[in-house]
């Protein structure tokens, strides 16, 4: 019994000896993951860091590289919509519009072939007209559908393709003013002067009832002879640049620009900066003489992308060299 008994009492002794290397090995591991910072420094510097010493100096971080957009080339040759042939630059996106209004229209209009020059009406090359897109639309020899011609043309189609035959209704220059619309048109009545006045009479070779669309293009060769840029202006409604959408329109008259003519540009796209909000918008024209419709370049800047003034304006260089400025109450919007 006494030799078991030693036996016991000294595997109780090694149980007690292993305890306490455990507890020392745990301290010690505790006191290093504690003082891992001063322990690195005392490898690094050779002396323990003075614990009353205070830290000025900031750790320096380097930035992460900031990340480099795509280019966005500025047009796809092989689009044939205003919308797929030209693209917004980056850090912009094209503003919404609602399918089947009048600016979806203009932005899925039919572009002729990229580099297509625009022809005038007598069936020569425009020599002035950009030809990075030229909108699939004839042009009469008549001569007649010049600048504001051409906006009226295009609301007049939008409205004609929809069956909208009551929105087609127009101006006339005249005193007082005369209001020539399609629904009287097609009733089989027709327009004559009367000394400054225009009127309607009842003509024996009109067929009422008649909405062809030969009916419509001889009705809207009537309107542009008697419709201008200062009876398109009147007719629309003034809206707040910085409120500018696809399907508006600048139009500028004779006594603003200093000339004969006045002149009309129409909103065929807008984008918006995603960051910053600033609107650039995409114009096209119709001219004097009278022209295929084009979309509008800055060859300054080599984009077809404008942006307002600072003070809400516009200027632009025309063909002939001039600097133009659209004042604030040159911006419009049909009514309806």
């Amino acid at each position: 019994m006494h030799y078991y008994e030693e036996r016991k009492k000294r595997g109780g002794g090694k149980i007690i000896a292993v305890v306490i290397i455990a507890v020392v090995i745990v301290v010690v591991g505790l006191a290093l993951f504690f003082n891992f910072d001063k322990l690195k420094y005392y490898f690094q510097n050779g002396e323990m860091p003075d614990p009353e010493a205070t830290v000025t100096q900031t750790p320096e971080i380097t930035p992460l590289p900031t990340a480099t957009p795509e280019p966005v080339p500025p047009l796809n040759p092989a689009g044939d919509t205003v919308e797929t042939r030209f693209n917004p630059p980056a850090g912009y996106v094209r503003s919404k519009v609602d399918e089947g209004s009048f600016g979806d229209y203009l932005r899925n209009f039919r572009l002729k072939g990229y580099g297509t020059v625009a022809k005038l009406a007598d069936g020569t090359d425009n020599p002035t007209a950009p030809t990075d897109g030229v909108f699939d639309m004839d042009v009469r020899k008549n001569g007649l559908q010049q600048c504001a011609d051409s906006i009226i043309r295009l609301y007049a189609e939008y409205r004609y393709a929809r069956g909208e035959y009551e929105y087609i209704t127009f101006d006339c220059y005249t005193t007082p003013v005369f209001v020539l619309d399609f629904s009287t048109w097609t009733q089989g009545n027709r327009i004559k002067a009367n000394g400054s006045k225009l009127e309607w009479y009842k003509s024996d070779g009109a067929t009422p009832g008649d909405t062809s669309y030969s009916t419509l293009r001889y009705y809207l060769d009537n309107v542009f002879l008697y419709a201008n840029t200062y009876s398109l202006k009147n007719q629309m409604m003034s809206i707040d640049p910085t409120d500018l959408q696809v399907g508006d329109s600048l139009i500028i008259t004779a006594a603003q620009t200093g000339g004969t003519d006045g002149h009309a540009l129409l909103v065929v796209d807008v984008a918006v900066n995603k960051e910053t909000g600033k609107k650039i918008f995409m114009l096209a024209e119709g001219n004097t003489p009278a022209t295929e419709m084009y979309i509008v370049k800055d060859i300054k800047n080599d984009t077809v992308w404008f942006s307002l003034n600072e003070d809400g304006t516009f200027t632009k260089t025309a063909a002939d060299g001039r600097v133009v400025t659209y004042p604030l109450d040159a911006f419009r919007r049909f009514r309806r």
